[in-house]
């Protein structure tokens, strides 16, 4: 069986076998155990179910049947000891950072990175006296990483440029300090890119995004070896980021199509990025397919089966225009919404500046390219001339 046969087989099937759930005739589609609290018969199986044992449960905050055949189907996607699901991507990232930093120790990111996993690491692990580096790939790779530093953070995919992070580069100078590499493998997943085969250690995801899939669920979830997953399992349940059961389900549900609808999404966004690119109305074009993209060759390296399913561009306007550019462009789209969210199943489009990364000062965006004429799009399974259509009648309003 090839790899990508492999991958399409475990999508369909992996999560099937529920730890504790012991019948003769199993159930193809996994249920829900939408209870928050199991009966105990004994001591022994509530030591047991306290010390995480598979298959022993007590309370859903600790463990819960299908919670954990969802982890199981992202472990084996991920070629992982082992995944916890957390109540949403940053509760994934929050319990992973939280699991391993203490004050005086230092974390080193890409500045290619989500809004909000910046303002985390700022906004409220900084001022606790962690040490936060934001570094250009390139730099972190030519210059190493600072003494003390225990996590080195990146996104393969980054959001909302697209640039591209060379995993096994990065994965060489966390480790040559005694760091470990965790990465945010939401814009890639694992059918594009497997982060932990390419020398990462914790790989984190947003699940409400392409796991999922269907824009209808909130969870996130940690995936690598079970030495590093359990402190994080501890933390999330400390912190009340477990993951829930319906989510859980809906996210398994997502996983058995994730191979089709990747292949779709990313040859949608091909053929957008080459429409765009050659659109008087668009400045530049975002998307690590290209071949003038900054990060190409790093994307043949590392991702598979495609470049995912993300276009961001910048219109044809200046910075003092730039959001009402915007507001044309959208004012012209017929059927593309905007959103706030991306990975749906539906083409839809954001505004970094005042969505993702509105949280930091106008210099500070700017410095990262993010201006007021950029535009997210995360394209769908449509038609790619229906997406097409569309984005041409916005663009003829700019």
């Amino acid at each position: 069986m090839s790899d990508a046969s492999r991958f399409d087989a475990l999508c369909v099937h992996a999560g099937a076998d529920i730890p504790g759930l012991d019948m003769a005739t199993p159930p193809i589609s996994p249920p829900i155990f939408q209870s928050s609290v199991f009966e105990t018969p004994d001591l022994a199986v509530l030591h047991r179910a306290m010390n995480g044992e598979p298959g022993a449960y007590v309370y859903s905050r600790h463990a819960n049947p299908t919670v954990a055949a969802f982890e199981a189907a992202v472990a084996a996607l991920e070629d992982a000891e082992t995944a916890v699901a957390t109540a949403s991507g940053m509760g994934a990232i929050t319990a992973t950072l939280l699991s391993r930093l203490k004050a005086g120790d230092g974390v080193v990111t890409t500045s290619a990175l989500y809004g909000n996993t910046r303002q985390l690491l700022d906004a409220y692990l900084a001022p606790l006296g962690v040490a936060v580096h934001h570094l250009t790939a390139e730099a972190i790779v030519a210059e190493g990483v600072p003494p003390g530093t225990r996590i080195v953070f990146t996104e393969p995919i980054s959001n909302p440029l697209l640039v591209v992070a060379d995993v096994p580069r990065l994965a060489e100078a966390a480790h040559a300090v005694g760091a470990r590499l965790v990465v945010d493998n939401t814009f890639a997943t694992p059918f594009h890119c497997r982060p932990l085969a390419l020398g990462a250690d914790v790989v984190v995801h947003s699940a409400t995004k392409y796991l999922g899939g269907h824009g209808d669920l909130v969870a996130g979830v940690a995936a690598g070896a079970a030495a590093l997953v359990e402190p994080i399992r501890r933390a999330a349940r400390v912190l009340g980021a477990n993951g829930a059961p319906f989510e859980a389900w809906l996210a398994l549900r997502g996983l058995r199509t994730l191979h089709l609808r990747m292949a779709r999404h990313a040859d949608n966004a091909a053929r957008v990025a080459a429409f765009l690119a050659d659109h008087p109305k668009v400045r530049a074009v975002h998307y690590p397919g290209l071949p003038g993209h900054p990060t190409h060759a790093a994307a043949r390296r590392i991702l598979e089966r495609g470049f995912g399913g993300m276009v961001t561009f910048e219109l044809a306007a200046g910075e003092a225009d730039g959001r009402a550019a915007f507001e044309r462009f959208l004012g012209g789209l017929a059927t593309i919404p905007f959103a706030a969210s991306l990975a749906d199943v539906g083409t839809m489009l954001s505004h970094p500046a005042t969505t993702s990364h509105r949280d930091l000062l106008a210099a500070e965006r700017m410095a990262l390219g993010i201006g007021e004429g950029l535009v997210r799009l995360s394209c769908g399974i449509e038609a790619a001339d229906d997406i097409v259509a569309d984005l041409a009648r916005g663009l003829a309003e700019v």
